[in-house]
């Protein structure tokens, strides 16, 4: 679920799940809040703020779409008890901070789960194969481990490091987060400085797009 503010309408808040958009009211009055399970907050602009918190209660006003059956806008057929669990239920559980391997620093992910968007899922038609030279696995070995860098001319003069399933015949543009990374080779990065031009073109096609992730992962 995401919870952002609605512009220009500091006290709102829009609650999305299911295809299903609610509109709630923050008020601080306590007159009939009928229970307060905590939600992540956004910030104003809407982007989740995994650190803080809201509490979401049901105002009287709404008590009419569960208790009137002539009334005329949308009803909601459960008890407010049953709904309120729901609501605590369908928390943002789709970001996290995760590390590719243990000895790199864990970085703010997103992703959606794969049983929401099963239905839209395809058979990817390419693979883009990344490949590092063996001078660059090297390189970064050693800057990993803080030792002397060392060259093996017995091993392949490249390596496989990572397999992408992509519908597009193109390369498509590194995650900002992982050009982020690159530029720190200490921390498990190629040791490539951040190109802007790069960065925003990645911004551009990930605000757009997002990793799909099985369920039990």
């Amino acid at each position: 679920m995401h919870i952002a503010r609605i512009a220009a309408a500091p006290g709102f808040l829009s609650l999305y799940f299911n295809k299903t958009s609610l509109l709630l009211c923050r008020t601080s009055s306590s007159r009939g809040i009928f229970s307060s399970p905590s939600l992540p907050m956004a910030s104003q602009d809407g982007d989740s703020d995994p650190g803080s918190t809201v509490s979401v209660g049901l105002e009287p006003f709404c008590f009419r779409q569960f208790d009137d059956p002539k009334y005329p806008g949308t009803r909601i057929p459960l008890d407010k008890d049953s709904f309120m669990k729901k609501v605590s239920s369908r928390q943002d559980r789709y970001t996290g901070y995760l590390a590719r391997r243990p000895e790199e620093l864990p970085v703010l992910s997103r992703w959606l789960p794969a049983s929401l968007v099963q239905h839209q899922l395809v058979r990817a038609k390419y693979l883009d194969l990344i490949l590092y030279s063996r001078e660059q696995i090297a390189k970064e070995n050693a800057a990993m481990s803080k030792n002397e860098e060392v060259i093996d001319t017995s091993q392949p003069e490249w390596f496989i490091v990572a397999i992408k399933a992509q519908n597009e015949p193109f390369e498509l543009p590194m995650n900002p987060i992982t050009i982020m990374r690159n530029a720190l080779i200490e921390e498990g990065g190629s040791g490539v400085s951040v190109n802007r031009e790069a960065y925003g073109r990645s911004v551009e096609y990930w605000s757009k797009h997002v990793v799909v992730q099985d369920d039990n992962e």
